[in-house]
């Protein structure tokens, strides 16, 4: 009875060990097989939570890296088409400085009204360009061409506030697409026609050329002047927020890395320990059925013929 009792325990035991060996042999070729540590939750609960959250925080930080590279795209399409309005409204107090010459000629002046006329149409197109398929003057409307010129008279149709990008979980919302109001004009009537501003400031030279009228063309002078500075200030607000989306995007790019590197820690396995684990416990996996092989026959031999 005693020998009986026995074998059944060593039985049960090796039975187990022969179990717990097969079942962390499976365990460590499955590592190596998906290069994942943990294959379902219940290998370890707390690593999966922790999985999980960077998961949501890499998907949150990659949202914003996405968002700050749309927003520095706009920005360097603004930036370069202010540039190009700068390089106009240059060439129109060029003009202007000429024309104010009391010896200038009526059709010489008429000549230099035509090409002020031909800026405007530029500076019209300019401050109507696209990217994206979005206009990137017209503030928050962004689907129809902001400005719309109509003989000597400009309206705008766009918003007084630009697009607004969510750049960082901390920081405020930064305007990436700009309104043409504050950059272009001041006031507008309530037609929308635009009554200061770059636009009123070219059409009055224009005006002031056709009609020879010496007086009004030196009176543009200084207010051309007044528009480039403010074109210019636009130029470095687009700049300034630029660069704050630059700093933001180093930070999140940090904390990019910050997340993968803790989710490959979570996730990933140790692909030579788990291979020193395979064969570890391969050889136990052996020695155990080696020692059942060995015990359990001899044992219900002696059983037989005790």
């Amino acid at each position: 009875m005693q020998m009986r009792v026995t074998l059944q325990n060593r039985a049960i035991t090796l039975q187990k060990a022969i179990r717990d060996h097969s079942s962390d042999t499976a365990k460590s070729t499955e590592q190596i097989a998906s290069g994942k540590r943990v294959q379902r939750p219940s290998d370890d609960p707390s690593a999966v939570r922790q999985s999980m959250l960077a998961r949501a925080q890499l998907a949150q930080t990659e949202q914003f890296l996405s968002n700050i590279d749309i927003g520095l795209a706009d920005l360097d399409m603004a930036e370069s088409v202010l540039s190009q309005i700068s390089g106009r409204l240059t060439r129109a107090q060029e003009l202007a400085s000429s024309a104010s010459d009391g010896a200038v000629s009526t059709s010489a002046r008429a000549a230099m009204a035509l090409e002020v006329d031909a800026i405007i149409d530029e500076v019209v197109a300019l401050s109507n360009s696209q990217f994206r398929g979005r206009y990137i003057f017209g503030g928050e409307n962004t689907l129809q061409p902001p400005f719309v010129r109509n003989g000597d008279q400009v309206t705008y149709n766009g918003s007084d506030s630009g697009t607004l990008r969510r750049i960082s979980a901390d920081s405020p919302l930064v305007e990436t697409t700009s309104s043409g109001a504050g950059i272009f004009f001041v006031n507008r009537n309530a037609s929308n026609v635009v009554q200061d501003g770059v636009f009123a400031g070219l059409v009055a030279l224009k005006q002031g050329m056709e009609t020879n009228n010496q007086q009004t063309i030196v009176g543009t002078i200084s207010t051309l002047r007044t528009e480039l500075d403010r074109i210019v200030a636009g130029r470095i607000a687009v700049g300034a927020r630029g660069e704050r989306l630059e700093l933001t995007k180093n930070r999140l790019q940090d904390q990019q890395l910050q997340l993968i590197d803790l989710k490959s820690t979570l996730e990933d396995a140790d692909l030579s320990q788990s291979i020193t684990n395979l064969q570890r416990q391969q050889l136990a996996l052996q020695a155990s059925m080696s020692v059942t092989a060995s015990i359990v026959p001899t044992s219900l031999l002696d059983l037989l013929f005790s």
